[in-house]
């Protein structure tokens, strides 16, 4: 039964689609798509401090966060985020929409069940950054939402070429933990 009414519902929403599968944004020039990615996640990047210090040390650092290790999709109503005792590689920017985040005494250091509605402008899962992470609870989406992700990989392979940046993200790292 939840098989078939998630299927009915979701064969009945707008349906958005990734820019990869866009025709269209390939007909544009290199330069232009750039420009336009750019547009679009400099501004979930910039509600961070880290990244807006960034923008301030070195812009073309940060553009280049944007073009490589940020991306960007839509999330259905009832879509995970994330799953409890799971690995994350990657931060979350949860732009809009709403969301519940759910901890359980198996994963978790909590007696029972918690559970935490998560609205848009939030960060989660930003410890991927700076570490080996395991989730601690799982997060679903409420509503359709728009939600920004920086890859850690790609974070640390910047990182690593960047000096106007490096010692610095390095010592965010090492204080996140504290």
């Amino acid at each position: 039964a939840e098989v078939q009414r998630q299927v009915h519902e979701r064969f009945g929403e707008i349906i958005v689609y990734h820019e990869d599968q866009v025709d269209a944004l390939a007909q544009l020039s290199r330069s232009t798509r750039r420009k336009l990615n750019c547009a679009i996640r400099m501004p979930a990047l910039l509600t961070h401090d880290l990244w807006r210090i960034w923008s301030t040390i070195d812009a073309g650092a940060l553009k280049a966060l944007c073009l490589d290790a940020v991306d960007f999709r839509y999330i259905s109503a009832e879509d995970d985020l994330f799953l409890a005792g799971e690995p994350s590689s990657e931060a979350l920017y949860i732009a809009d929409g709403q969301h519940l985040y759910t901890q359980t005494p198996s994963t978790s250091m909590v007696d029972e069940e918690v559970s935490n509605n998560v609205l848009g402008d939030t960060w989660v899962c930003e410890a991927a950054l700076w570490s080996m992470w395991i989730t601690v609870g799982s997060m679903t989406a409420v509503t359709r939402s728009k939600v920004f992700t920086i890859c850690a990989r790609k974070l640390w392979d910047l990182i690593r070429v960047t000096p106007s940046v490096e010692n610095m993200a390095i010592t965010y790292a090492r204080n996140f933990h504290k």
